[in-house]
């Protein structure tokens, strides 16, 4: 009875996770049984704890416009990519070159969320930074190489 009471008491004052609640619980059984030498059935009467739901945090128009006003460069590129192809920012990390269609307006992601590949739109404002992002980024490959040759002979 006290440890059902116990075991009710973390999940509805203390609000502990489901995880910790079973935790307290294997930590009485396990005392129960090896230190105390008591027989031990589990209880049946507790609350059980539940788990929280997080919910999204969701910004309106005005409040993404004025984000966005305060980014440049790349990181407005990175942003504009994240808000309007809704890529998350593992996929933006990991994002290359070869994956981005400027032709069909299209990202390719590859082993996405859940392992699996998928097709996002590409905003149309963001083909003039992709392009100047991809030719800046062709520069410096050119450059690498170059010094690379250089410095090998």
């Amino acid at each position: 009875m006290e440890i059902e009471r116990f075991l009710t008491w973390l999940a509805v004052e203390r609000n502990v996770s489901p995880a910790t609640q079973s935790l307290a619980l294997k930590a009485i059984v396990f005392l129960k049984k090896v230190y105390l030498f008591q027989p031990f059935d589990l209880p049946e009467g507790f609350t059980r704890a539940s788990r929280q739901r997080k919910l999204p945090v969701v910004l309106i128009r005005q409040e993404i416009s004025s984000l966005l006003a305060k980014l440049e460069g790349v990181y407005l590129l990175m942003a504009g990519l994240l808000y309007g192809s809704g890529l998350q920012r593992i996929e933006l990390v990991r994002l290359r070159v070869k994956d981005i269609d400027l032709d069909y307006k299209q990202v390719r992601v590859l082993f996405g969320k859940g392992g699996k590949h998928r097709l996002v739109t590409l905003a149309e404002e963001l083909l003039p930074r992709l392009r100047q992002q991809i030719d800046q980024v062709r520069l410096l490959l050119e450059r690498d190489l170059f010094f690379l040759k250089y410095r090998l002979g």
